[in-house]
């Protein structure tokens, strides 16, 4: 009997250890203060600090693992603080704010914006900004260019013990509802007061518009999320500025979402009780004026619900809320925090674990085989029309591996052939934490009619002699993440590159015998990387910089010898609204050694650097290239660019200066496939002029 009991006693000791994964999830507007007529605060700056302490005071008690920010003002200043004060990680994104830059303009008081905020323990990262309503403009912390109301949702993604989970914070366009009692009451006190017919008309008109924009932007978030990977855990939260009953609302619920609060009868925009809901009634004591104004104001001395956390459908079950409840609703200091309650919301996550996969930040096992033949036709003006085939075999030794091989052929005489073993394959460890990873890679390319134009910058377009150029290499890779943003890399290198088919007068052989025979090197090479844009195909936002190090050293089996140093830094910025960005790259190489063959001299010019020159247009032991491009959507999945390149060469870095920079625009297309980028693009210079159609942006 006694080990009976003992075998009870240890099972229900083991239950009660079973952990639950919950997650509890606060969303609140917090109220900018602002009058939106004159952009200055409605209370005073004690009061509005005090607001501020009574925020973090409740947030602070309530202990939720993700908060949801609306109306935060300044948005980085309001965000960051907050964020700060938590120790939590933050995403935000600037919605209105007019004219400005680095915080000077017109209005001067408003840098408004949504935020998500979470415990550092979640891995937060920005998945996604959509635009909902609104002009083409800038919207960024430094630098905002707009002259509507604009709203956006902001997506996140979390990770919580493997299971990835999707936030998304909005904040929707404020209007009254379509109530026939409310718009009649409007109707009859407006009319009562003498109002022209046509002022109230025109309120009507905007009141629909205004619920036509919302609508839209419900649309859009519906699509967004159905375009998720299926069975996505999604938890979409904010200020809707519609009520439970509204026909927006039941959209949503349509199959994609369902609310997480059930009683319709507690109100996060409470006038009987938050004082500071007073200001938006202001408009009903001003005699006189019955615009649209008015109509807001009677609807903001209504109790409702205007602030929501939904769950996806797919992922999440009725069962997963374990509470729901409006939270954020006490003086503290004598002050509501807010003219808006919160809500916040616990969710049992132990259901949903098992129907999403994990996903960590460790490298996983992928369990399929997958081979992925495709053919190639391209056009460079370099090399004219190509032909070939690319084929991808993954995982067939179930190692995570692949072969990546490439056959390729054009009609101006090259010849291109790549093999490519990775273990594991270079995409699976894309944003990964890995302790080691291997790439072997055997590379042939024969060019039939190379171009050399000279030595530095004062080579002319019209020395150009052609030749047969031919580089084989063999190139042993050895990588670690440390994190998802940082790389070491550092291995092996075999070159052969040879010259040959040269006219008698060719002024390569006045250079010296190895650039006008065949030169063999051996060289080992190291580069460090940080990455953090937010995709690697299409990057919308993020920075990159690589430093990189490679040394041939002196030995009986090499040809030359030389050291080489470079540093590339990229930054990409979401400029305009359907998503423009602004990407900006520029590199710096040199090269240390003494009578170096111009087989490893440094080239710029040509399909990745400067697209309006030929191929290998300048040639000198230091370089450096600059682009700037501006990607801007057109229609569907086709973009457009707009850009300049810019580049030159010196013999040693005590040369170095910024005048007469060789430089071109470049004009392109893009289409964009979910796994690959489509380039067309066309650089014009005072030379010549490049078409280049290829695969991926340049960088």
């Amino acid at each position: 009997m006694r080990t009976y009991l003992i075998a009870l006693v240890v099972f229900l000791s083991c239950l009660c250890c079973v952990k639950s994964e919950n997650i509890s999830v606060l969303t609140i507007n917090v109220w900018s203060g602002l009058n939106y007529e004159t952009y200055q605060l409605y209370e005073s700056d004690s009061v509005h600090e005090a607001r501020f302490q009574s925020i973090l005071i409740q947030i602070r008690e309530l202990n939720p693992d993700v908060i949801y920010l609306q109306e935060a003002n300044p948005a980085a200043g309001f965000t960051g603080r907050l964020s700060d004060s938590l120790d939590f990680d933050e995403i935000h994104h600037l919605c209105n704010a007019g004219f400005k830059f680095f915080g000077l303009g017109y209005p001067s008081g408003l840098n408004e914006g949504i935020a998500i905020l979470a415990k550092k323990t979640l891995n937060l990262r920005e998945f996604k900004i959509i635009k909902l309503n609104g002009i083409a403009g800038i919207y960024s912390d430094n630098f905002s260019f707009h002259f509507d109301e604009s709203n956006f949702a902001l997506v996140a993604k979390i990770n919580i013990s493997g299971l990835p989970v999707y936030l998304i914070n909005s904040h929707l366009i404020a209007s009254p509802p379509p109530d026939e009692e409310l718009i009649h009451r409007y109707k009859k006190v407006a009319s009562d007061s003498g109002e022209k017919s046509s002022v109230i008309d025109e309120a009507i008109k905007e009141l629909y518009s205004k619920l036509q924009i919302r609508k839209n932007a419900f649309q859009t978030i519906r699509e967004f999320t159905l375009g998720l990977p299926e069975n996505s855990a999604v938890i979409l939260g904010g200020d809707f500025n519609c009520q439970p009953n509204s026909t927006d609302i039941q959209y949503l619920h349509d199959s994609v979402f369902f609310d997480s609060f059930t009683n319709n009868y507690d109100f996060t925009w409470n006038p009987f009780l938050n004082d500071n809901t007073r200001f938006s009634q202001i408009q009903y004591h001003n005699e006189g004026q019955y615009g649209y104004s008015y109509l807001e104001a009677l609807s903001d001395m209504i109790p409702k619900r205007l602030d929501y956390i939904f769950l996806s459908s797919k992922a999440f079950r009725k069962n997963n809320v374990i509470s729901s409840k409006i939270v954020m609703n006490k003086r503290i200091k004598g002050v509501f925090p807010s003219d808006h309650f919160g809500v916040l919301t616990e969710i049992s996550l132990d259901t949903v674990k098992k129907i999403i996969p994990v996903e960590t930040n460790q490298i996983i096992f992928f369990p399929e085989r997958k081979i992925d033949p495709i053919p190639i036709a391209s056009f460079d003006t370099d090399v004219g029309f190509g032909l070939g085939a690319k084929a991808l075999l993954l995982n067939y030794m179930k190692q995570n591996e692949s072969f990546d091989m490439i056959v390729f052929g054009t009609t101006k005489g090259e010849i291109w052939t790549r093999f490519v073993f990775s273990i594991p394959h270079y995409e699976l460890r894309q944003q990964k934490i890995y302790p080691i990873s291997c790439d072997f890679v055997f590379d042939y390319d024969r060019f039939l009619n190379y171009g050399f134009f000279g030595i530095g910058n004062s080579s002319k377009f019209n020395y150009r002699e052609n030749y047969t150029k031919e580089i084989m290499q063999i190139n042993l890779n050895l990588s670690r993440g440390f994190s998802k943003e940082l790389v070491l890399n550092g291995g092996l290198n075999s070159m052969y590159i040879r010259n040959y088919n040269l006219s008698d007068s060719s002024r390569l052989k006045k250079l010296s015998s190895l650039s006008s025979s065949s030169v063999t090197y051996f060289s080992i090479f190291s580069n460090f990387r940080y990455d953090s844009r937010n995709s690697f195909i299409n990057p919308a936002k993020g920075f990159v910089a690589q430093f990189d190090m490679e040394y041939a050293p002196n030995m009986d089996f090499n040809k030359v010898s030389f050291g080489r140093l470079g540093l590339w830094l990229q930054n990409y910025q979401t400029l305009f609204f359907p998503t423009t960005v602004l990407a900006a790259r520029i590199g710096l190489q040199g090269l240390i050694g003494s009578d170096l063959p111009v087989q490893v001299l440094l080239p710029i010019g040509g399909n990745r650097t400067l697209r309006g020159y030929p191929q290998d247009r300048f040639l000198d032991k230091v370089s450096s290239v600059f682009n700037v491009e501006l990607r801007f959507p057109i229609f569907w999945r086709i973009g457009g660019l707009a850009g300049i390149d810019a580049g030159k060469v010196w013999h040693s870095p005590d040369k170095m200066d910024f005048r007469n920079w060789a430089s071109n625009y470049v004009f392109g297309l893009r289409g964009y496939t979910d796994t690959f980028v489509i380039r067309a693009d066309f650089g014009i210079s005072r030379e010549t002029t490049g078409i280049y159609l290829n695969f991926g942006h340049i960088f």
